[in-house]
Formats: C-alpha cells, structure tokens, sequence
C-alpha cells in the first residue's frame, strides 16, 4: 500500500518488453503475485519505492489487464494528474520540446506567439485543446507585407494593377497591420482582363503536396477571389465575409520553381463575376504537406 506518485509503462522501442511501473511516494510495497480480473497472473518486483508489474507467464507482453485499485487491496488517492487545456496551470507538468517561439490561437480568437519549450493551448476549434503538430517552414518571404517588391502587381487587359495599403486594418492578431487589397478586373469578361498579386518563385519537389493558406476577409462580404497554389493551372474560388477567414488549398507541385497568387480573372467558365473587390489580408503560408499547422511569420 501507499500514495501513488507516478505510474509509468516502458521498456524496448518495439514493445516486445514493456513494464509496468508504481512509484510510490511515501514507502515501499511488498513484492509478490496476484491474478488479475481477466485471470492473467501478475507478479509484482520492488526496488526501493518502485514497483515492477509484469507478467511471467507471456514473457512481459504489454497484456497487463489489472485492476489498480483493487489489485492494491487499498483505495487509491483522488487522480492528481488531471490534464485539462482550459486550466493552463494543469498542464505545467508537460515538457515540451521545441525551439523557438510559435504561434497559436487564444481564447479570444487572436493569433499569439509562444516562448520555445512551452505548451501551446489553441482554439482553432473553438474550444481549448493541447496544440500537437508537425514541424514545418513557411516557404514564402514577407508573409505579411504585400507591398514589398516580393510580391507582384499586375494587371492585363481591362484590368487594373492591384493597390495594397499596409497597416490598414486589425488582423487576426489584435494589432493593426492587415493590408487593404483592391483587386479590379474593368469592364472585360475574357480571361486576358485580370487583376492579380502573386508571390515570387519558391523552390518546390516536382510531384509533392503542398498546402497555402491565407487569412482574408472583404470589406462589404460576399466578394469572389480566386486562389492559385504550386499546380499552377488550379483555380479555387472562394467567398469573403466580413469575418477573419483562414482559406487553404493543397495542391501538388508540377515544376521545381512554383508561385502562388490570388485576385480576380474573368472568362474562366463560372468563375468570378464580381469585377472589383476590397478585402483585407494577413499571414500567408506555403508549406510542405497537406496539413496547415499553426502561423509562421516570415520577414525576408
């Protein structure tokens, strides 16, 4: 008998040798055998205050199946791991691995930046949950800065040259330095009359998924944009409300250089038919992969 501090299953990478520890805060426990509920018989190694529970007769397979509180022939204390993403305190006995800061949603639905080592607490999905995810690089410089020369402004056709304001509106993370985009594609409906704002070239694997995303929102709603990432030739149009809006697409890259762009193009079957818009932009990312992890900054 005694307080359980920790209990913790480990042994060989391919669990051909896993074990069952007990660490007992306050005193030792007796070893010796028990059969579990299932019938399986267990027996219980001590060192100290540590208790080895494995099973002899399977050669330590991970079948353990007991009953910890009645197997103890005692009460366990109240669980006092309780991991719960909407107490951050609960959650200070998670180590966490990762170099550099990080970003994630908070509780009022902003973007905000975490120190390197921490836990991350989003709510993307509109409720608290522990952020785990992949590794990954944003592949496109000035990820916020649409006015610098990276990104290009053109226009053929009846089309006007997109005009970007910086520093225009708030964005997602509660400060102001959304740009404002004005897209006009004039009185044209072939698809040469376009209005376009598009990355610079970034190195991709031919034939490798790819994912862009994007926050936008227009400035009235409603307004039709369209998206192009690494395939090149794939259009997807989307439709802007007056709300902050992540839009994404995966595509697969057809060549070693690949551009992403976005505005407004006529003659493209029932694509957009709305020939000016004003929206407002924040936070692009281009990433290996067909998941879309949480917003890396870029600045050059």
């Amino acid at each position: 008998h005694g307080t359980i501090k920790f209990v913790e299953l480990y042994g060989a990478a391919d669990e051909t040798d896993l074990r069952l520890r007990v660490d007992f805060r306050d005193k030792a426990h007796n070893s010796g055998s028990f059969t579990n509920e299932e019938g399986v018989a267990v027996t219980v190694q001590t060192t100290g205050n540590y208790a080895t529970v494995e099973n002899p007769t399977l050669g330590l397979n991970p079948y353990l199946l007991f009953d910890a509180e009645l197997s103890m022939g005692g009460t366990l204390e109240a669980a006092t791991l309780d991991l719960n993403p909407a107490l951050p305190d609960t959650l200070d006995v998670i180590t966490a691995a990762r170099t550099g800061v990080a970003s994630y949603i908070d509780s009022s639905g902003f973007i905000q930046s975490a120190t390197a080592n921490t836990v991350r607490v989003d709510n993307s999905l509109g409720y608290p949950a522990i952020l785990i995810e992949p590794s990954a690089t944003n592949l496109l410089h000035y990820s916020e800065d649409f006015n610098n020369s990276w990104w290009s402004k053109s226009a053929s056709g009846t089309g006007v040259t997109p005009v970007v304001t910086p520093n225009y509106a708030f964005s997602p993370d509660g400060t102001q330095n959304a740009s404002k985009i004005v897209f006009n594609s004039g009185s044209g409906t072939s698809s040469s009359d376009w209005s376009l704002l598009a990355t610079s070239s970034s190195t991709t694997s031919v034939n490798a998924l790819y994912t862009h995303s994007i926050y936008l929102k227009g400035a009235v709603g409603g307004e039709k944009i369209f998206l192009r990432g690494v395939a090149g030739s794939n259009y997807t149009e989307i439709t802007l409300t007056t709300d902050w809006v992540r839009y994404e697409t995966t595509e697969t890259a057809q060549t070693a250089s690949s551009l992403m762009s976005m505005g407004i193009i006529q003659g493209l079957g029932s694509f957009i038919n709305n020939s000016s818009v004003t929206l407002y932009a924040f936070a692009a990312q281009l990433e290996t992969g067909n998941v879309v992890t949480s917003y890396i900054p870029t600045s050059g």
